[in-house]
């Protein structure tokens, strides 16, 4: 029998938010940090563990910098994307046929309790472009990607039949 088992946490996210050259006095658009609002959870409302893909941070939890010379105060790394939980498993069987010769019938299962495993949600939000229209329109967080990745393929099943002489 062998088996793995692989667990880590969320790799860290950074939000950020693109904001028009008009907007910010050194042109640099990209990859801006928002501001954080003071007292509001990262977390969206409700349980820990009714966060889904494409709600898996709390976009209200951020601002619009509205000052051409500033930059945002949300620091990096203030989030964590999915944790990843996984157990392989393999089965070994040998039967002898003759003095010399035996045949092995094996059972490896990736993936065993088909665990969904999710990519990074997209960390880039959308928020207003001026302070008067915060108030009306709520910023949104992009949804995450649903395919599985590396580790974190769906359950697979394989057979093998290996004669030994």
């Amino acid at each position: 029998m062998t088996d793995i088992i692989a667990a880590r946490t969320g790799t860290p996210l950074n939000v950020t938010y693109s904001r028009s050259s008009s907007s910010i006095a050194t042109g640099y658009t990209t990859n801006q940090r928002p501001n954080l609002v003071p007292g509001v959870s990262l977390t969206p409302p409700g349980k820990v563990d009714r966060r889904t893909n494409s709600n898996w941070i709390n976009p209200a939890a951020f601002t619009a910098v509205t000052d051409p010379d500033n930059y945002g105060d949300t620091p990096r790394n203030i989030a964590r994307g999915p944790s990843l939980w996984q157990t392989d498993l393999g089965l070994a069987k040998r039967i002898p046929l003759t003095e010399r010769a035996r045949l092995q019938f094996k059972c490896e299962t990736f993936n065993l309790v088909n665990r969904a495993q999710y990519s990074l949600p997209l960390e880039e939000i959308w928020l207003p472009p001026s302070a008067t229209a915060a108030a009306s329109v709520e910023p949104q967080v992009s949804t995450a990607s649903t395919t599985p990745i590396g580790t974190g393929t769906p359950r697979e099943i394989q057979f093998a039949l290996r004669l030994e002489f």
